[in-house]
């Protein structure tokens, strides 16, 4: 997970740095051409009004009359001055570069000024800093890279020291809570059932599942830990969703299947169909009786979608993504029903371990879904 957030963080981090660079150079040789032109028209401007005659090379021609009234620019004879002036007034523009040389067209005439060095070193100066840029990136990704893992070290340790603590801690309670279970059996030998011996089992139980729940986030944010195999997921679906019947028909609740046939995945057999235990295990448990439970699954365009609904005991509200968050649960769903809000949890890292995508939404008040795309 910490490995997911840091490389996030690389890749804004040299995105970020990337637009700004971007952002730098394009302003900097914006303003590098714009001040080309502003020094070229003022030249031309200088020629026009015949107040300069130092060493510019340029050449003058009179347009209505198709005459030369100036030329210095040795490697141009009459006739290629009268051939560039006729692909410049196909252009249809007034001013502008074209070739070597920067042109403006004023009182029918046209001048047309040789700019060759400024042009070079513009483009010099143009390719320079774009390479200082690219080398600036490749130097701050470098750097954004290396102090990355430094910064994210701290928390790697920190979260690698609460798996240990939880997977520790988890198989540290199973010995106790097998002692006592196996202590309220004898009990119950001796004496019969008593409503605090059932209190006791049903704690057990639900510290059990706790344990169970804790090992298996664990183990399901440790990168390469599962297994994948090609299997039927219709098939496996409609085993788990058959053993729900009964439950929700003793909650007096309609369950309702619908599963594509024959549809192949590659992924996690036992974990997918926890995947699916958890999801209509909470539905049943927050539907309210006489009220519907649909799943629906089949092939979408971009992999398997998975669909639970059901309507609620309670109105959903705020962000329903929280509900995946460890031990999250609404006030009034807490208040209502047993548990210790780790079963979406575990959905969720069971789904992104098999690079899929799950959401909770709530279309209609009193109605829940759980959206889940596999590739």
């Amino acid at each position: 997970m910490i490995k997911g957030v840091r490389l996030k963080f690389i890749s804004v981090a040299m995105v970020s740095t990337f637009v700004v660079i971007s952002i730098m150079m394009i302003n900097i040789n914006i303003m590098n051409y714009q001040a080309l032109k502003r020094e070229t028209d003022h030249i031309i401007h200088l020629l026009e009004e015949k107040k300069m005659t130092f060493d510019a090379h340029y050449f003058k021609v009179q347009l209505d009359s198709q005459a030369l009234l100036y030329n210095n620019m040795r490697h141009i004879d009459t006739n290629k001055a009268m051939m560039i002036t006729q692909e410049i007034l196909e252009k249809g523009k007034d001013e502008g570069f074209y070739q070597d040389g920067r042109y403006r067209i004023s009182n029918s005439q046209l001048t047309f000024l040789f700019v060759g060095r400024e042009m070079d070193t513009f483009e010099s100066f143009l390719g320079n800093s774009l390479f200082i840029a690219l080398l600036g990136w490749i130097s701050s990704s470098f750097f954004i890279a290396y102090f990355s893992k430094k910064i994210f070290e701290p928390v790697e340790k920190s979260e690698e020291k609460q798996k240990a603590f939880i997977s520790d801690a988890s198989h540290e309670l199973k010995t106790p809570l097998a002692i006592i279970q196996a202590n309220k059996d004898i009990l119950s030998l001796e004496y019969g059932d008593n409503e605090w011996l059932d209190s006791i089992e049903q704690q057990v139980n639900r510290l059990s599942e706790l344990t169970c729940d804790l090992v298996l986030l664990s183990r399901m944010e440790e990168d390469g830990q599962l297994v994948y195999d090609y299997f039927d997921l219709s098939e496996s679906y409609n085993k788990v969703a058959s053993s729900f019947y009964a439950l929700a028909k003793r909650h007096e609740q309609h369950l309702n299947c619908i599963i594509e046939p024959h549809i192949m995945i590659h992924g996690n057999k036992k974990y997918l169909e926890q995947l699916l235990n958890i999801l209509l295990e909470n539905a049943i448990k927050y539907t309210p009786n006489h009220k519907n439970i649909s799943l629906t699954v089949k092939k979408g365009n971009k992999g398997i979608d998975i669909l639970v609904k059901n309507q609620t005991k309670i109105e959903m509200v705020g962000d329903l993504n929280r509900l995946f968050e460890r031990f999250y649960r609404q006030d009034q769903a807490r208040q209502e029903n047993s548990g210790y809000g780790l079963g979406l949890s575990v959905a969720k890292a069971i789904v992104l371990n098999h690079h899929g995508k799950i959401k909770a939404v709530s279309n209609k008040p009193y109605e829940f879904e759980i959206n889940i795309k596999l590739p």
